[in-house]
């Protein structure tokens, strides 16, 4: 079976989480910026020969009002450790993650029709607009039909991904260390999105070594969203190895194999 485009997919996905990571950072960089500016502003004002005219004083005073505004945010969600700013990107991971493994399983399914007679989809009732699909659509809808049946979207961490994975001979081991990760991952995103960002009795029984309490607001910095990444990558990798009915390269998710 060539899986070369599948491959492919993947490692454009790995790159683009890398570059979510360079993005958050340099978002996170650029909320400073506004205040090293004041002096330079303040001082070409004073320097300015116009600044004795109306129109002048009026923009330059909204440039330092908005300057201020921009400052005063930019203090609160650094004595938050950007928390905020993380939580969305975090939102946003876990949705890259959720749609690849779709993806990929659809694109598998193109490559090996065999798999459409697999027990678990064998008895899948099609609706009459399904013959009006493209084959994409159709493979879509089967990928779609298959969670269902299986619960997948009830479960969490990578048991989500797994159980469809499993479903298309795709199924593997994984480090505990990185699966442990991506359970985290999940919980937090649940949080996120479901209790306004509060820790929620679920969280605190799925997750105790984050000693949150009920109630406590999420607390996390930009090294837990950097390790979430590495976690989905190193996921990535092994699918992408399975892929290849290979064994991981040597060394490789050495940090997720630390006990």
């Amino acid at each position: 079976m060539d899986t070369e485009g599948i491959k492919k997919r993947l490692s454009l996905f790995t790159t683009e989480i890398k570059e979510l990571n360079q993005l958050l950072d340099l978002s996170l960089r650029g909320m400073s910026i506004g205040s090293k500016f004041r002096p330079f502003l303040e001082g070409a004002y004073e320097d300015s020969s116009d600044k004795t005219d109306v129109r002048v004083k009026e923009l330059y005073t909204k440039i330092m009002a908005k300057l201020s505004s921009d400052e005063e945010m930019y203090e609160i969600q650094k004595s938050e450790n950007f928390t905020k700013t993380i939580e969305m990107y975090i939102v946003y991971l876990w949705s890259k993650i959720d749609n690849i493994v779709e993806d990929v399983l659809v694109d598998y399914i193109i490559l090996d029709e065999s798999l459409l007679s697999f027990e678990k989809i064998a008895d899948i009732k099609l609706p009459l607009s399904f013959i009006l699909l493209d084959d994409r659509g159709k493979r879509n809808y089967l990928v779609a039909e298959v969670k269902r049946k299986l619960n997948s979207p009830l479960k969490q961490g990578v048991g989500k991904f797994e159980s469809l994975l499993e479903a298309f001979g795709l199924g593997g081991d994984i480090p505990k260390k990185l699966k442990d990760k991506i359970y985290e991952l999940s919980n937090i995103r649940n949080v996120i999105v479901h209790s306004n960002s509060f820790a929620d009795e679920r969280l605190i029984a799925n997750c105790p070594h984050l000693e949150y309490n009920l109630g406590d607001r999420l607390a996390l910095n930009i090294k837990d969203f950097h390790a979430y990444s590495r976690a989905i990558i190193g996921y990535v990798l092994i699918i992408a190895t399975r892929l290849q009915g290979k064994n991981l390269p040597e060394g490789s998710l050495a940090e997720w194999k630390k006990e």
